[in-house]
């Protein structure tokens, strides 16, 4: 080989590389494109969670549970609280819906905590359309309480959707 001949990539070795750079491009571009999409589908399932009433929110509460076999009833409805009480697989949950524009504090823990005593549940779930405080978390985790925040719901609504079922159907809650 000359001198010459050292120095210079082959025509052939630079599309090699050219070729990769752009497959690499391609992938960047791809991931990034996908990550936006789920993104946006995000957005527009919170904005939806954002959107629904209270019998909506309680409504897809009970198709959640009753999607992952549970028997689902309404105990009742009271300042903007739902409580449903969920059977099967040899458990009961008691669950409390709250629709809030802030973050749900330590109350709604104290609340279900004293719910599940009351109607001799084994487990308690507060769910939320928004956030629990820290102080809310914590005291959820020290007494056995399962909470279920926005991001929870988004990708359940995530997947519920995909699957086809309608949210909006009235359901047969007693």
């Amino acid at each position: 080989m000359g001198e010459d001949e050292r120095g210079m990539i082959s025509d052939q070795t630079l599309m090699l590389l050219l070729l990769a750079l752009a497959l690499v491009l391609s992938v960047i571009f791809l991931l990034v494109r996908g990550r936006m999409r789920l993104s946006n589908r995000r957005r527009a399932l919170g904005a939806e969670l954002d959107e629904m009433d209270e019998a909506v929110f309680e409504r897809y509460l009970a198709m959640l549970f009753t999607r992952m076999g549970y028997q689902v009833r309404r105990i009742n409805y009271v300042d903007n609280v739902s409580t449903l009480v969920a059977t099967g697989h040899g458990m009961s949950y008691v669950i409390q819906a709250r629709r809030n524009r802030r973050k749900v504090g330590i109350k709604a823990i104290k609340e279900v905590i004293a719910t599940r005593k009351y109607l001799k549940c084994e487990r308690a779930i507060v769910v939320t359309n928004h956030f629990f405080s820290n102080k809310a978390r914590q005291m959820a985790k020290a007494n056995q309480v399962i909470t279920l925040d926005r991001h929870d719901l988004i990708k359940e609504l995530g997947r519920i959707k995909s699957s086809g079922a309608k949210i909006n159907n009235p359901d047969n809650l007693n």
